[in-house]
């Protein structure tokens, strides 16, 4: 194989996403023209064209995906070709604008050099890219992506149509994300995926440097959005195929608008502010930990006004801003209701219910997946949480990720350094409210992006200003935290230390070997995809989130792998009633972690259930491939 063709998959990845990138901007500048918006920069009118042209594109996805048309002949016509010349005119415009930004900025004189804090902070800016970059080149391999992030959109590929699968409770869950993966995934492959993803981390740093901007000088900007990208979970996120940096970038600038319309009380503000948390909305239902902020921020609002003549106006702008913030989401809660009754299906099922769920499932899944991060939510936990957040943040529990020392150092020096810019205050508002929520609710440090990115907004004055009195300065803030970088910089040297990308894009390491390095439980995945026959289908036990790569029809239920299996153990009064409900939904084969069975399934059936199961393995499962504890078994139904 020669050298351009192993890295041509990762050409064709990028050059999607790049092509991707440019048609929603093209569709953005559009929408801001028809809406004529007042813009303060642009920067900002790049962020804002990004989120409206690639929210357009991924409602246009989901909307061809309900009429049955995921085909590769759709989008290549629809993205490829129509809507390119649909917006030539645009095209234009946008090439002859980009030169003219090109062409403002001119070299400083010789003479004027830049400051050698802006040097350092843009020579870090592009090293974590780069390194983010190399590993995001990678297989996915994170949980969630092989769940449903990535497994959903290859899914609605596979069959042409977007609609949820009933053992998979996650694909009733919002989806403006996923339907950009499917962008990628049929016009390339999945490393596209995770550079889109990467691609929203850059946005939401963006939106940080823009609101310091407008305040402040480059440096500080600096500084602020690098001390949210410089995060060890950043890296990590970048890598993988998430919503959460997404969710981050929609929410930031969301309330950077947000901050302002409060100050104003501009009604188009407010309207333009909850159109973005409501995008927020219709990429995760963590974006409710948002709008619950802003619940808090309006009676502020309200009950700073004395008269009573100008607080009416404050509650008119209130009510309209949740009723507005729901409407972006409403392509997904409709479909909910349509299929389950319920509108964010599955979560309150004591109030709407829902088809394959009931309160047990409830009841497990708020303990083992919510519960189950942090350290405690008393009044002691939280006061220790900032930092347990960084003396016991790893990549599984506690908190499932790394913030890094930076926030530990700088966030206390808020107290002593204010913001006195009133649209900060609200920020800084905003990030204590989410925290709040955040701690009581789940604590994963992913889950906190938003509050960590609105808390960057927020460190200005900490670089600005001086300590009266005190020895050090701001310089010494500025050096110390370049320090502390530098420091989180070693996460994503870990990260590529391990995923070790450059042997994977030049081909010394295969996507197979790489994917029996890092997935424990790929082997008997690659068996069955080398080996079964086409119209094998598999019922995976206690095999965790692998689905994604398997190449035959499979049955696994999301989180709660046994349940189904369980309640048919236990209710049948025979081997042969197991063989006929496997047989009954076309189970070929079944996939099981022997280990975790004995610890957890086989301890909890009572005995005669117990020999019912014994008698159906001894009758009707023949193992064919074992790899450690993972074992197949073909089912010989003919027993």
């Amino acid at each position: 194989m020669t050298l351009l063709q192993n890295i041509y998959p990762f050409i064709l990845a990028i050059s999607c996403v790049i092509f991707l990138i440019f048609l929603s901007y093209i569709i953005g500048k559009k929408i801001i023209s028809i809406g004529k918006f007042a813009l303060r920069s642009s920067l900002e009118e790049f962020l804002l064209a990004e989120a409206f042209g690639l929210s357009a594109i991924s409602y246009s996805v989901f909307l061809l995906g309900l009429a049955g048309g995921i085909r590769l002949i759709n989008f290549v016509v629809l993205y490829i070709i129509i809507l390119p010349l649909l917006f030539s005119p645009n095209i234009k415009n946008a090439c002859i604008e980009f030169k003219k930004n090109i062409k403002s900025f001119k070299p400083q004189p010789r003479n004027e050099r830049k400051p050698l804090i802006r040097k350092i902070l843009l020579f870090l800016l592009i090293a974590l890219m780069a390194i983010n970059l190399l590993n995001a080149l990678t297989p996915p391999i994170g949980r969630d992506a092989l769940k449903y992030h990535l497994r959903m959109p290859q899914y609605y590929i596979q069959t042409g149509h977007v609609h949820p699968d009933p053992t998979n409770f996650y694909s009733y869950f919002p989806e403006l994300v996923e339907m950009l993966y499917t962008f990628g995934l049929i016009l390339s492959n999945d490393y596209s995926s995770h550079i889109i993803h990467l691609y929203f981390g850059i946005l939401a740093m963006l939106v940080i440097f823009s609101f310091v901007r407008r305040i402040t000088g480059v440096e500080t900007a600096l500084l602020c959005s690098l001390t949210f990208y410089s995060m060890p979970i950043i890296s990590q996120l970048s890598s993988w195929a998430y919503v959460d940096l997404a969710l981050c970038f929609f929410t930031l600038l969301a309330l950077n608008f947000f901050s302002y319309a409060l100050k104003k009380m501009d009604s188009f503000l407010v309207i333009l502010s909850a159109v973005l948390f409501g995008l927020a909305l219709g990429i995760k239902y963590l974006a409710l930990f948002s709008l619950y902020a802003a619940a808090i921020l309006f009676p502020i609002r309200y009950l700073s006004k004395k008269e009573p003549s100008k607080r009416l106006p404050i509650l008119r702008l209130g009510i309209c801003f949740f009723i507005i913030s729901v409407i972006p989401a409403l392509p997904w809660l409709l479909r909910n209701i349509f299929l389950t009754g319920n509108p964010v299906y599955p979560f309150f099922y004591s109030i709407f219910g829902g088809p394959n769920w009931d309160a047990p499932r409830t009841a497990m899944y708020d303990i083992f997946m919510h519960k189950s991060y942090g350290m405690g939510n008393s009044l002691p936990d939280l006061l220790l949480l900032p930092w347990r957040l960084v003396v016991y943040g790893a990549d599984e529990a506690p908190f499932d990720g790394r913030i890094g020392p930076l926030y530990l150092v700088l966030v206390p020096l808020i107290f002593f350094f204010r913001p006195k810019h009133k649209p900060t205050t609200y920020v800084l508002i905003y990030a204590a409210c989410f925290f709040f929520v955040w701690a009581n609710v789940s604590q994963q440090v992913r889950f906190l992006l938003p509050g960590l990115g609105a808390l960057s907004m927020c460190l200005y004055p900490v670089f600005d200003r001086e300590f009266k009195g005190a020895v050090i300065n701001r310089y010494t803030i500025r050096i110390l935290t370049i320090g502390l970088m530098i420091i989180n910089l070693s996460y994503p040297l870990e990260l590529f230390q391990r995923y070790q990308p450059l042997a994977f894009i030049s081909g010394k390491v295969d996507r197979e070997e790489f994917l029996m390095r890092h997935l424990k439980n790929y082997p008997p995945i690659q068996y069955v995809n080398a080996h079964l026959p086409s119209g094998s289908k598999i019922y995976m036990l206690f095999m965790g989130n692998i689905g994604y790569y398997c190449k035959r029809p499979f049955i696994q239920e999301s989180f709660f792998e046994d349940y189904a299996f369980r309640n048919v153990l236990t209710s049948a009064t025979s081997a042969k009633g197991i063989a006929e409900w496997l047989k009954k939904q076309a189970v070929s084969h079944l996939l099981i972690d022997e280990a975790i069975a004995a610890q957890y399934l086989y301890p909890d059936l009572r005995a005669d259930h117990l020999t019912i199961y014994n008698e159906f393995r001894d009758k009707y499962m023949r193992p064919v491939y074992r790899f450690k504890n993972l074992t197949l078994y073909r089912l010989d139904y003919q027993k």
